[in-house]
């Protein structure tokens, strides 16, 4: 039997989707799936734990260690010492700069097994400097294959040295069916929802950590000059998440007069996001950073038509413009409230854009990780067939 093993940091309710995917095709063709949480208990996402991973089984290293605390010995030690025991025939490992990730590499390396590189990184992610270029090209080349989240990703990539033909697409992924089948419990219970939830009649959506990055400073502004030229038909203004600056943009709401329309209802554990997503008119993904921005596939697995920033790393893949959203300059006040203003004014059709994303996002889903993986592990020389 073929062993796989797939390392994270911390397993979150993304990468638990992902490990199941990949577990639900192993079952199927005699190869099995290992779990591998460098930091179980690592707290920089506010995430409940999983407990049900999908995989044949879950291996903690560093149980009660946060991630920034360990040094790059202590997980690099941690990574090998359990691929020395469990010796995998395939290690699949997240990105390229993580301690974990290059000592799974090197492990590779000495014992002949294949590494698959799990990267989410665009070229424009942040500014490039020629010797951190030259570094990375050292690091990748470490890796035989790659699975990345879409096209601007494989493009970096393939500027680092990785051939394109090795290369596959979707890492980037979420639990296509628990969204769609949990928002249309929402759906069906919508007024009791709204009362419980303390949630507006119509709202557009926002989600994600409170840090600069998101662009929420710019969001609130934009919001403001979108209630000033939508007038009557404005509708309030949801954002869920927490963070360093949450009472900053508390404060900045009030002082540009938005405050009353704005609501924060502070971070929301998976099992009640859908929720949240089916009350919402329509979503918004303003980040001025965003190597792929999975909340705007959670948001289009809920049927919701989309603005996102042209700096996701997701824009390139899941949005069709004018047909199930648009895309905007982060940067601009000006270009995200004249996105919203169309969202509103009853000029585009929500519902048939509602649509058009379940159609795009269909495509994005863990068996689409699984394939992606399997492909990525034979173009790389490894064999996935039952021994």
């Amino acid at each position: 039997m073929t062993k796989i093993a797939i390392i994270y940091a911390r397993f979150g309710p993304y990468h638990v989707a992902r490990l199941r995917g990949a577990a639900a095709m192993g079952a199927d063709n005699g190869w099995e799936t290992i779990g591998i949480e460098v930091c179980p208990d690592d707290r920089v996402y506010a995430w409940d734990k999983v407990s049900n991973h999908g995989t044949s089984r879950c291996i903690g290293l560093l149980d009660g260690c946060e991630y920034s605390d360990c040094t790059w010995r202590e997980i690099a030690a941690a990574v090998t010492a359990a691929l020395a025991k469990e010796m995998p025939d395939v290690v699949v490992s997240p990105g390229w700069a993580f301690s974990e990730s290059i000592a799974a590499a090197k492990w590779c390396r000495r014992n002949n097994k294949k590494s698959i590189l799990m990267s989410e990184s665009c070229k424009w992610d942040k500014k490039r400097v020629w010797w951190s270029e030259w570094f990375k090209r050292q690091r990748v080349g470490l890796f035989d294959a790659a699975l990345v989240g879409g096209s601007p990703h494989a493009d970096y990539l393939v500027e680092l040295g990785m051939p394109r033909d090795r290369i596959a697409y979707g890492h980037n992924i979420v639990d296509n069916n628990y969204f769609a089948i949990q928002s249309e419990k929402a759906k069906a219970q919508k007024k009791n929802l709204r009362i419980a939830l303390e949630l507006p009649e119509q709202y557009m959506l926002a989600s994600g950590r409170f840090v600069s990055i998101k662009n929420f400073k710019r969001l609130l502004q934009a919001y403001r000059l979108y209630r000033s030229q939508s007038g009557e038909r404005s509708i309030a203004l949801v954002i869920c998440g927490d963070g360093m600056v949450r009472k900053e943009l508390q404060e900045l709401a009030k002082d540009i007069g938005i405050s009353s329309f704005v609501y924060w209802p502070g971070f929301i554990q998976y099992d009640r996001l859908p929720d949240y997503y089916a009350l919402a008119d329509f979503f918004i993904a303003p980040s001025t950073v965003e190597p792929w921005g999975l909340v705007v596939n959670e948001a289009m697995t809920c049927g919701l038509p989309v603005i996102v920033s042209k700096r996701c790393g997701c824009a390139y893949d899941l949005v069709e413009e004018g047909v199930n959203g648009f895309t905007v300059d982060p940067y601009s006040v000006e270009d995200m409230a004249a996105a919203m203003l169309k969202m509103s004014s009853g000029e585009a059709d929500l519902k048939r854009m509602g649509k058009e994303s379940e159609r795009i996002i269909a495509k994005w889903t863990p068996e689409t990780f699984a394939k992606g993986l399997w492909w990525a592990i034979e173009t790389a020389g490894g064999s996935l067939k039952e021994n």
